[in-house]
């Protein structure tokens, strides 16, 4: 992989995984299936990658979209991110009075 950019995610994914309860959970259920400690680090590493290229007129927040990833099965995320941004914009349109 590209040096660099693992460098670069690798303390903020350390210290999300040490300080987030969504993440620690994340871990250990990936340790619990056979993962190694650098695997977890990766797929958090993949997630916070993804959570840069959300756009900012995204009805997503870092922070919904990361739940909404951490809390779910692989088989379900796309369905949970998916209503993540429902409620997302359903929240917008009653804040702003539409």
């Amino acid at each position: 992989g590209n040096r660099r950019l693992r460098k670069a995610l690798y303390f903020p994914a350390l210290t999300w995984w040490r300080r987030c309860p969504q993440a620690q959970a994340f871990g250990e259920r990936l340790l619990a299936a056979g993962k190694v400690k650098m695997q977890v680090m990766g797929a958090l590493m993949h997630i916070e990658s993804s959570m840069a290229s959300l756009s900012p007129d995204s009805p997503l927040t870092p922070t919904n979209y990361c739940l909404a990833v951490l809390d779910t099965p692989k088989s379900t995320q796309y369905l949970a991110i998916k209503k993540a941004s429902e409620d997302a914009n359903q929240s917008r349109a009653f804040r702003d009075g539409n």
